[in-house]
């Protein structure tokens, strides 16, 4: 994997949100958490491995945000009882370190087919598995390259990670 995971300063998530927003319709779709800086900064001040970032020099060209959650959300989340905004802001307010919601991975069109999105996210599960005991894992995926994503982490893990789509 060329260039360096590191944490995003507030440039870099300026363009990180810009590039989440266009991919994502969060504008319009009332359901998801929006990529702010103040959400940003806010899940960074919780843990800053919740959102780290790939740099080729000073050029961000991936990144991964995870959200560690309370086993209940996890479960009203799963069943459709309560939408990723809503997962966000009972996580965020009151913060827990049962599960981890594999929020988003982004890896810019040029640097795809690399493994880069997947050993960010890799990267993110070791941290939280070793620091907090971590064992459940869960996804919103929205397309299918975010499908193959999470198959490939769940093989290269050896661990399960359950899965929503799109609704």
């Amino acid at each position: 994997m060329k260039g360096k995971i590191s944490f995003p300063n507030i440039s870099d998530i300026k363009k990180t949100n810009r590039i989440a927003e266009r991919l994502f319709g969060t504008k319009e779709d009332k359901t998801q958490a929006k990529p702010t800086l103040k959400n940003a900064l806010k899940l960074i001040s919780i843990e800053k491995n919740n959102f780290i970032c790939l740099k080729d020099g000073d050029k961000i060209i991936a990144w991964s945000v995870v959200l560690p959650t309370s086993i209940k959300a996890m479960k009203r989340f799963l069943e459709r009882k309560i939408n990723e905004r809503e997962l966000f802001a009972i996580s965020m307010s009151q913060p827990f370190f049962e599960t981890l919601y594999l929020t988003a991975v982004i890896v810019l069109p040029e640097y795809r087919k690399k493994g880069i999105g997947s050993s960010l996210m890799k990267k993110q599960i070791v941290y939280f598995k070793k620091k907090y005991g971590i064992g459940d894992f869960y996804a919103l995926t929205l397309t299918e390259e975010g499908k193959k994503l999470i198959k490939a982490v769940e093989r290269d893990l050896h661990i399960k990670i359950s899965t929503l789509g799109k609704v």
